[in-house]
């Protein structure tokens, strides 16, 4: 399934095996991993702030991968996305890779930005080939308005096709008034690994009517079946041809979430193949109260729905996806809630005492996944971690460096 990154750090003990361009065998400090991701139960990739690593074991060693340096912080708040085992999609917002030729750093409203970048690999890191994203030229300044178009998601079904979000929004501050203002969005498609993109769908507040919430729309695929939410809120997209086209699969107005004031967030549609689909809701609390997570779930792909009870959430609610939809690993602080029937029933399972929390965490199968365990060194400043594995749907984890 194709997959995209989450942001890590792993631990010291975490060695990184001599292979391929990048060579030479060295130990990773505690802030080297940023992201990472399994494509299948050997297979995966990771990232550091300088470094693309693969693993073929499952994650107890890591190889380094020849990065092109096309820009130094091409690694930095990368969108990753990563569909196979040798392949891997690198994308940059150009409001991330810092200002233009010749564009003094200050107020961020009269910055003109790069193009968003992206780099694709089609051997496990070994070549590398690099395209700007046409029309995501960023910072056109009228008086106190500053238009911003960028790439806001990306989605790789192979090493050749993707599927982008170029969102445009307008910023106005000045005269005590201040708005940031939906202009549009795009979802766009590339088979050439990025060497040019086409517009398959597009929304435009002014044209088409509200909502120009600035939402920023995410895409999952598995194979030709993908979801994306936050298009418009309170509503998922469903496509079956890869992206090509995508039809809309409104949620049930019995779930009373409040998309307009944005304490509302939907996380990722299941993936597994078949009609079966569930899709959690988020409502955060009102004045310091608990979270909530909510399971909508459709037995005919989003034509029908029915939603679960809501369960509380101690601390923040952290959706992580899901293999189906029966089962589902949501976070919940220093705790993991866990259900096996649909948002029916949930387990609190505690995470190891040695973490604060985990981060990162994957199911690639209802019984299988990986985490990083995370606890903060206030000493060094630094954040350490460490992969960790469970076989048993989240409710216990093993270390993989042991």
């Amino acid at each position: 399934m194709p997959g995209k990154g989450w942001g890590v750090g792993l631990a010291a003990a975490l060695a990184l095996t001599a292979c391929g361009p990048g060579g030479g065998a060295k130990l990773v400090g505690a802030d080297a991993f940023r992201q990472v991701h399994m494509v299948d139960a050997l297979h995966g990739w990771g990232l550091s702030g300088i470094d693309v690593l693969t693993t073929a074991d499952g994650g107890a060693t890591w190889a380094t991968a020849q990065l092109p340096r096309i820009d130094t912080d091409l690694l930095t708040a990368p969108l990753a996305s990563f569909p196979t085992p040798s392949a891997a999609w690198l994308c940059q917002a150009g409001s991330t890779r810092g200002a233009g030729p010749q564009q003094a750093y200050g107020d961020y409203l009269f910055q003109r930005y790069p193009s968003s970048r992206c780099v694709v690999t089609a051997d496990a890191g070994r070549t590398w080939s690099a395209h700007d994203v046409p029309g995501t030229d960023t910072g056109i300044v009228n008086g106190r308005n500053r238009d911003t178009v960028d790439l806001v998601d990306v989605t790789a079904l192979d090493a050749t096709t993707a599927l982008g979000v170029i969102r445009s929004e307008r910023v106005h501050t000045g005269g005590g008034q201040e708005s940031d203002d939906l202009v549009d969005l795009r979802v766009i498609r590339t088979t050439d690994a990025g060497r040019t993109w086409t517009t398959v769908l597009d929304r435009a507040p002014q044209r088409d009517g509200p909502p120009d919430s600035l939402g920023a729309p995410r895409i999952e695929m598995a194979g030709r079946s993908g979801w994306m939410v936050d298009w418009i809120p309170g509503v998922l997209e469903h496509t079956g041809d890869g992206g090509l086209t995508w039809q809309a699969a409104p949620l049930p107005d019995s779930l009373g979430a409040g998309w307009n004031a944005r304490r509302a967030r939907l996380g990722m549609p299941s993936l597994a193949p078949g009609p079966a689909v569930a899709v959690p809701v988020i409502t955060e609390g009102v004045a310091g109260g608990p979270a909530t997570v909510i399971l909508a779930r459709s037995d005919d792909g989003g034509r029908t729905w029915r939603v679960t009870a809501p369960q509380t959430c101690r601390s923040f609610c952290t959706d992580w996806g899901a293999a189906d939809a029966p089962d589902r690993v949501v976070g919940d602080g220093a705790a993991l809630l866990v259900t096996r029937d649909g948002g029916v029933h949930w387990r609190r399972a505690p995470i190891p005492l040695a973490f604060a929390q985990l981060r990162s965490v994957q199911m690639l199968t209802p019984s299988q996944g990986w985490a990083v365990g995370y606890t903060p060194n206030s000493a060094t400043d630094l954040e350490q971690g460490e992969p960790l594995h469970t076989t048993d749907g989240g409710l216990t984890w093993t270390a993989l460096t042991g």
